[in-house]
């Protein structure tokens, strides 16, 4: 735009498209004999390269990703050095994955779909004066996994008809739709000598993570419902930390330095699973934020 302002513009797009798998083999060739053994009526697949056991897993999964990421950069005069930017995802999920379908009792489904987003905007100020350089920024993050949730947390499928009747039905079981996450995170560095041999510096920052969305928006289930299911939580907090460090630099001689420093980093709401059960003692595995107490730890939902 200028000599001392410029500006720098990407766009990205990903597509994924994945399938794996063949038919479960046709049940008319699966007979018995004289001895009531089961056995396959033709040895040879039509491939030729099995005998007997057909695969019995198929996957079709999809994914997209749009991103745009856009900074203008701006040298104002000798001691201010402006950065600003913006930066956007879009996301599109589609999975629908049957696997054991040859096996009764064995099956299991992973079928979900999602469309999330997130955008981060973002500026800087790099100073520097007649002995002092000092970096301080803000970024503002904020992004939604655009799901609905169920809102049984122990078993979310679980439906009362009435006092003494219970139903786990996933199209009947109540949902809202996720609340969207957003958070300011400031960062600060500083630094400028002690003495003509002695430098000084000091950095914060606070950074935010947002959970994958194989832990958000991720479903497995078993043909029964209410056994065993694989639920993603997209109430999920996202990772934050807040990172510090503090430090000297001192020259020995010529040609030698030495840097002494400390550093701190404080982390908050990292992720596990957790295997909750109703009162019918339903299996319902989940993520949740790990917390912790002076008394021990305990799982927060």
């Amino acid at each position: 735009m200028s000599g001392k302002t410029y500006y720098d513009i990407k766009v990205n797009w990903l597509t994924t498209d994945y399938i794996d798998g063949a038919p479960v083999i046709d049940p008319s060739r699966y007979v018995s004999d004289d001895q009531n053994n089961a056995v396959w009526r033709y040895y040879n697949t039509p491939d030729q390269f099995r005998v007997g056991s057909m695969d019995n897993d198929w996957r079709k999964e999809k994914t997209g990703t749009i991103s745009i990421d856009g900074s203008l950069t701006s040298q104002l005069n000798r001691s201010h050095q402006i950065l600003a930017g913006i930066q956007a995802n879009l996301y599109s999920i589609d999975v629908h994955n049957e696997t054991g379908m040859s096996s009764p009792g064995q099956q299991l489904n992973e079928i979900y779909a999602a469309k999330p987003f997130e955008f981060g905007l973002y500026a800087q100020d790099k100073m520097e004066f007649q002995g002092m350089i000092a970096n301080i920024g803000l970024r503002f993050d904020y992004y939604n996994q655009n799901v609905d949730y169920y809102t049984d947390p122990y078993s979310p499928f679980r439906v009362y008809i009435n006092d003494t009747t219970v139903v786990y039905d996933p199209e009947l079981a109540s949902t809202e739709p996720t609340p969207p996450v957003a958070r300011f995170q400031p960062r600060v560095g500083i630094s400028f000598p002690v003495s003509t041999t002695t430098v000084f510096h000091m950095n914060y920052g606070s950074f935010l993570q947002r959970p994958a969305f194989e832990r958000t928006v991720y479903m497995r289930s078993p043909l029964n419902p209410s056994s065993g299911v694989t639920l993603g939580n997209p109430r999920l907090k996202p990772q934050e930390t807040n990172s510090y460090d503090v430090g000297v630099t001192q020259a020995l001689m010529e040609g030698l330095t030495l840097d002494v420093s400390g550093f701190y980093k404080d982390v908050k709401n990292l992720i596990q699973m957790a295997n909750l059960y109703d009162n019918a003692q339903n299996l319902y595995m989940s993520y949740v934020n790990r917390t912790t107490r002076t008394s021990g730890d305990f799982i927060s939902l």
